[in-house]
């Protein structure tokens, strides 16, 4: 998971798909950017999710945007971060944490701080929830670290 030691929150490595990428190109360069690491084997859809939310520009009527998740092997070797600056601001740094933990980190903001964290921490909250059930049903490893 990504950490912010900014806002103390969770995250998958993520981010937008470049012109001429594919999901899965997508996939590995963010999984590079924000964490040096490298993946390994052919990563597997988990899910998506849709959000639907009122756009910051006025031009628009609508803010639409799918956010795909996967399950992937990385490298055992982790290398150095490429960071956008806000993700440089935000302290982004991989940490490995159990899904019980960030997602009681995450719930935890959003109970506490809400109107100060990044729109992202609620639905990683929510993958993290689906993941910890998916794992007590035999889905994923039990207290496998994503």
């Amino acid at each position: 998971m990504i950490h912010s030691a900014c806002d103390g929150d969770y995250k998958f490595p993520g981010g937008g798909i470049k012109h001429g990428e594919d999901c899965l190109t997508a996939l590995a360069r963010e999984i590079n950017e924000e964490s040096g690491a490298t993946l390994v084997f052919r990563p597997v859809e988990f899910g998506k999710v849709i959000e639907y939310d009122l756009p910051v520009e006025k031009h628009f009527d609508l803010f639409v945007m799918t956010s795909y998740y996967y399950k992937c092997r990385i490298a055992s070797r982790i290398g150095i971060q490429h960071l956008e600056q806000y993700e440089s601001d935000l302290g982004f740094t991989p940490e490995w944490i159990s899904i019980e933990e960030a997602l009681k980190v995450n719930q935890t903001l959003l109970r506490e701080r809400p109107e100060k964290l990044q729109k992202w921490v609620k639905r990683e909250a929510t993958v993290l929830q689906i993941l910890l059930n998916s794992s007590k049903r035999g889905g994923i490893g039990k207290n496998t670290d994503h």
